[in-house]
């Protein structure tokens, strides 16, 4: 297995446990970011030390939409990322826990900062965008996703009557249940946020 480089606050790195390194074989080359992005200068920090036997190779990156700061990749900002990691030889993975709501804030579509940006393999979140629970994988790439059904089996990510947790992204994805959702949430988020801040001072 090889390594994936991913930005030090990364919910892979900060609240997965172990679970990367014990299930995927894989290494978290970290890396600290200012807001939770990577970029291509930051990501060549880590990426680098391809046939070096001691070193775990770097094979992905792994960024998340939104981060786990609050900040949003632009469509522009992936697109370069995913031009920069594929001339290197590695893949673009997206952790969309969050995505619904980065189209929202953005006010494009999904594809233009996941399939139309370069993006390999995304994670599509559901429980973050008001389903119970279900999260799905989709390969972009289909050639970076070789052996993935089996890896999915392997990991018991099979779940018995898998129907009824699909069921819940067809009522979420058929019409724009998922962007109103999303838009929802931004904007409780923006008054919670503006309730919280201190008031300003008075002259």
């Amino acid at each position: 297995m090889g390594a994936v480089v991913c930005a030090s606050t990364a919910h892979i790195n900060m609240d997965e446990n172990g679970a990367p390194e014990r299930i995927g074989g894989i290494k978290l080359l970290q890396v600290p970011t200012a807001d939770g992005k990577l970029t291509p200068e930051l990501i060549d920090k880590e990426a680098w030390g391809w046939g070096d036997e001691h070193r775990a190779q770097p094979l992905a990156v792994s960024i998340t939409q939104t981060t786990e700061l609050g900040t949003c990749y632009t469509p522009d900002e992936v697109r370069a990322i995913a031009e920069h990691v594929h001339a290197k030889g590695m893949k673009l993975h997206m952790d969309g826990a969050r995505l619904a709501n980065a189209a929202a804030h953005l006010d494009v579509p999904l594809r233009a900062f996941t399939r139309d940006a370069g993006v390999d393999i995304l994670s599509f979140g559901g429980t973050k965008n008001g389903l119970l629970f279900g999260e799905v994988v989709v390969a972009l790439n289909p050639a970076a996703a070789q052996g993935l059904i089996y890896l999915r089996k392997m990991n018991m990510q099979l779940a018995s009557k898998m129907r009824f947790m699909s069921a819940q992204f067809i009522a979420l994805l058929e019409g724009d249940l998922w962007l109103r959702s999303a838009a929802h949430a931004n904007a409780m988020a923006a008054r919670l946020r503006a309730a919280s801040s201190p008031f300003p001072a008075s002259n």
